[in-house]
């Protein structure tokens, strides 16, 4: 059985501790988190997608294996990876909202990436900046940013 992948999108990791386009293993917790939010948000659209329905499909949490194989440059860049099983039946028409999810989880963390760069002096850090532990952002002279680098 030979399953397939597919490119979803390409995470950055910019900053200091990144220019040598190694991966810090005390960032990984960022990594799953955005997979949780990744998971969540393709719930929401299906939901949304599929009002008259009660609840998911079947394996809907355990059809969405998302990996990386290895990093980039460009400080250090992890492509992910959609696994895609070769006897998915119908939970392969799940792409679309994984696909989606992806796109908007990018646009967010780009607009909020945008205000806290126009706000960083009116905002005081703990409300508006992140933090080491669970933000995207370990500290002010380190980002996370999804494909579009913005």
């Amino acid at each position: 059985m030979d399953d397939k992948t597919r490119d979803l999108t390409t995470l950055r990791f910019e900053g200091p501790r990144f220019d040598d386009h190694g991966l810090d293993l005390d960032v990984l917790p960022e990594l799953m988190a955005y997979k949780a939010l990744l998971v969540e948000t393709a719930k929401s659209l299906w939901r949304a997608q599929h009002p008259d329905r009660e609840r998911l499909p079947r394996g809907f949490e355990a059809s969405l294996s998302i990996k990386f194989y290895g990093l980039t440059e460009g400080s250090t860049g992890v492509p992910l990876k959609r696994v895609i099983p070769e006897d998915t039946g119908n939970l392969s028409l799940l792409e679309g909202e994984l696909d989606q999810a992806a796109d908007l989880l990018e646009n967010t963390i780009t607009r909020f990436a945008a205000f806290l760069r126009q706000n960083r002096k009116s905002c005081s850090r703990k409300p508006c900046g992140t933090t080491r532990r669970g933000g995207f952002a370990s500290s002010g002279s380190e980002s996370f940013r999804g494909p579009r680098g913005n």
